[in-house]
């Protein structure tokens, strides 16, 4: 996904935002787990006399399994963050670590600088990250989720079941102790 730059990059201390939508296979966030909806996208850029500095904005939802229940819910996103653009001198290109081929790792560039031709602007990678960094890793329906039942599968949240739990493994006892310590 890219945006056309080269009139704001032509002079330092120009600004300017754009506001788009997003579908998820124009940021490529296809996963398995997760299915994603539209991004409402704000960017708002302003020229150094380096490169690019952007406030961006992604908003949208994703319908996810929940990691108790396994029932899915959509949950909400909102990313917010700043990136930082500079341009690549000519015959001297930025690798993509953001080092000069050939420099030392002594470098003044940032893992957080990404390089650009002065004309246009990849977003999408960047959005991308940012948005799968922002999901949790084991997302719940609520706080308050109670789970299956390890013995038949209920789901708890809808009904109770008369299982027993399974008895403790006898070599575990010991750390059953000690958990209980732990809570007094």
């Amino acid at each position: 996904m890219k945006i056309n730059v080269e009139n704001l990059a032509r002079v330092a201390g120009r600004e300017a935002t754009y506001e788009m939508e997003a579908s998820p296979a124009a940021l490529n966030l296809a996963t398995e787990e997760a299915v994603f909806g539209k991004f409402r996208l704000k960017i708002h850029l302003r020229t150094t006399g380096k490169g690019l500095v952007g406030n961006l904005e992604a908003r949208g939802q994703v319908r996810l399994p929940c990691s108790r229940c396994l029932e899915e819910f959509v949950l909400p996103v909102e990313v917010f963050f700043q990136q930082e653009w500079r341009k690549e001198v000519s015959g001297d290109p930025l690798r993509r670590d953001g080092h000069r081929p050939g420099e030392a790792e002594q470098s003044p560039w940032s893992e957080d600088l990404l390089p650009f031709d002065g004309l246009s602007l990849e977003i999408g990678e960047v959005l991308r990250d940012r948005i799968l960094l922002s999901l949790p890793m084991k997302p719940l329906c609520s706080p308050d989720c109670r789970g299956l039942c390890p013995v038949c599968g209920t789901n708890l949240n809808e009904k109770t079941c008369n299982c027993r739990p399974e008895p403790v493994d006898p070599r575990l006892l010991p750390l059953q102790k000690l958990w209980k310590l732990g809570k007094d």
